[in-house]
């Protein structure tokens, strides 16, 4: 495995677009939004920005910066608690999951070398065991694909900081949401 840098997290942006397909579930799922909110996010006003499709949810909504720079994948309560709908209950296949992570880099393409594996998300933290505090409240039983790509991706910098050039990239999808939940720039989790 390549040595791991700064975990560079899936972009918002990014996950809204994954989200926003689900937007009505997830407005109904989040219709108790005055129940208490084990993270920072103002868990109504994130709904509310993505059934908007805002551009920059990170910016407008109260808690979410924090809560995304603490690296939770629980900051979107509605999306990791939402339970499948019989339209989209079929699972991620590994095509879907290939293609979505190849969708990362520009750099990458159908030749970029790629392995892809099906696995519970406890599988996949035994693999990677700097990611067991990843995923707060999730369950370890939940299935996922795991996809390393070799091919040249930049890392989000600091702030202040240029891009750093890497050769891999490790992306995580949970199989029945299709969400990103954890990517790594420089690793190669599967080889």
């Amino acid at each position: 495995m390549l040595p791991k840098t700064r975990r560079a997290w899936i972009s918002w942006s990014i996950l809204i677009l994954a989200v926003a397909a689900t937007a009505p579930a997830l407005a109904s799922a989040s219709s108790n939004s005055g129940a208490a909110s084990p993270t920072p996010v103002d868990q109504q006003a994130l709904q509310a920005c993505i059934a908007q499709k805002t551009v920059n949810c990170e910016t407008t909504v109260p808690g979410l910066a924090q809560c995304m720079a603490a690296h939770r994948v629980d900051c979107n309560q509605a999306a990791t608690q939402q339970q499948p709908t019989a339209a989209a209950s079929a699972e991620m296949g590994i095509g879907e999951a290939v293609s979505r992570a190849l969708q990362f880099s520009p750099q990458a393409t159908s030749q970029s070398p790629t392995l892809a594996k099906r696995m519970t998300l406890g599988e996949y933290v035994a693999l990677d065991p700097n990611e067991a505090s990843s995923f707060p409240g999730l369950a370890l039983t939940r299935i996922v694909w795991v996809v390393t790509v070799h091919a040249t991706i930049f890392s989000d910098p600091f702030p202040g900081q240029p891009p750093q050039s890497k050769n891999s990239y490790t992306i995580v999808f949970d199989a029945l949401s299709r969400q990103g939940l954890v990517d790594c720039t420089g690793c190669a989790t599967l080889g």
